[in-house]
């Protein structure tokens, strides 16, 4: 019994649906807190107060982390025009 439980994987992380503070957005997006607030003042990330603090949805910003890849393509096909 203890062997079986030993022996089966670990089952995949479950995806958090929660909210990430600013600094752990900014980790995860490997960006410092004034790029994090220049994304969110441009619109590229939707911030939201919830009391005194500023928090991030995590699905949208991996959503974010989407669009901004587009763009990018989008930006770079263009140059043949």
């Amino acid at each position: 019994m203890i062997d079986d439980k030993l022996n089966r994987p670990d089952p995949p992380p479950e995806k958090k649906d929660g909210y990430l503070s600013r600094l752990e957005v900014a980790t995860l997006l490997k960006i410092s807190l004034p790029t994090l607030n220049d994304w969110t003042k441009t619109g590229l990330l939707q911030s939201y107060k919830i009391a005194n603090r500023v928090l991030y949805k995590s699905i949208e910003v991996e959503n974010a982390l989407h669009k901004v890849t587009n763009i990018k393509y989008k930006k770079g096909s263009n140059h043949g025009l």
